[in-house]
């Protein structure tokens, strides 16, 4: 976006502002934990009301009541898009950002056209007010003073926020991952589609886990190369969790550690699963993120470069993959087990 269109765009959002504060009262879809409630759509299916567990910045737990579906979500990243998009509420997406509009995966592209409204940046507080939301679906650093602020700004307006439970609220799990899943479901009247997603994507752990169980494990470490040392994706990691539910081992366990290239040598990973962050990424993307094992002499006794079993593994396939954990669960079955028959 120029910058000129950046700051008309910025002069209609703040004369819009007095006008949606008093307009937001009635903009939400729900009941929030202090009694604001908005919207009068009558329930004939006898679904509502829906109460959801969510967080505040604090991660305290909030209790957000639907009284109906929302209308005009504000979506943010791709894990929230996608989950949308796969449970067949794209035309409630009012506004989606975070995130370049080529990372979504390929098979949302088509579906991802139809949103209303998509920008890359993360929006100022006016201009997500100036779009009168009812639901916003983000993840944990999205409420930050310097971003959308904490849920109860949102929710005295009437406005209901869910937080990814992934995005930063404490150990990551792949139940988590299902929970949001359940949890839209919920909120929109769609837990039949919602219970699908999740039982195929539970139905490939447990064939994992069949494979596995009479086999040793594969040890393994899922790591990101920041320079001088080596950022950890422990069992307390999406990433982590996934691959022990396949029957992985990591010689790596938690994430709060950071390894020196002489410790990962003395661990000697079987497998190493190197994070990039895409394509396009400056920094670490699929051609360079294995550079520094191939390239250092350190590393060359690792079981895992000595046999060339090292793997670009994308960061949206374990920190808040949303419906990508199908991909994910593939991707590391393929291959731990490259004989597997997932068919």
């Amino acid at each position: 976006m120029s910058k000129l269109r950046r700051f008309l765009a910025a002069i209609l959002a703040a004369a819009m502002v007095s006008t949606v504060f008093s307009a937001c009262g009635t903009a939400g879809s729900g009941t929030n934990s202090s009694g604001n409630s908005s919207g009068s759509g009558s329930d004939t299916s006898g679904h509502y009301p829906v109460t959801i567990t969510t967080h505040n910045y604090a991660k305290e737990e909030v209790q957000i009541t639907f009284e109906k579906a929302p209308e005009k979500v504000l979506a943010y990243n791709t894990n929230s898009v996608e989950n949308m998009i796969a449970l067949g509420l794209t035309d409630k997406i009012q506004l989606a950002f975070g995130f370049e509009e080529d990372e979504i995966l390929p098979e949302y592209r088509e579906e991802f056209k139809k949103i209303k409204s998509f920008q890359s940046e993360f929006p100022s507080k006016e201009l997500a007010i100036a779009q009168q939301p009812d639901f916003i679906l983000a993840w944990y650093s999205s409420f930050g003073d310097e971003r959308l602020g904490d849920v109860d700004f949102w929710h005295e307006r009437g406005i209901n926020t869910y937080m990814a439970y992934n995005s930063g609220l404490g150990d990551q799990s792949l139940e988590n991952e299902f929970q949001d899943i359940l949890n839209l479901g919920k909120i929109f009247n769609v837990e039949d589609k919602a219970e699908a997603l999740v039982a195929e994507m539970k139905a490939k752990v447990q064939k994992g886990r069949e494979y596995v169980k009479d086999r040793d494990p594969v040890n393994i470490s899922i790591l990101e190369d920041e320079g001088d040392v080596f950022r950890i994706y422990g069992y307390d990691t999406i990433g982590g969790d996934i691959a022990k539910q396949v029957g992985a081992n990591l010689v790596t366990p938690t994430k709060k550690e950071k390894k020196s290239a002489e410790e990962l040598v003395s661990l000697n990973p079987e497998m190493i699963f190197s994070i990039h962050f895409g394509e396009g990424s400056s920094s670490l993307n699929p051609e360079n993120c294995l550079d520094v094992f191939r390239n250092n002499p350190v590393f060359q006794n690792i079981d895992a470069v000595k046999n060339g079993k090292m793997y670009p593994t994308d960061l949206s396939m374990v920190y808040c993959p949303g419906v990508r954990v199908s991909q994910s669960l593939d991707f590391f079955l393929e291959h731990l087990y490259p004989d597997l028959d997932m068919d």
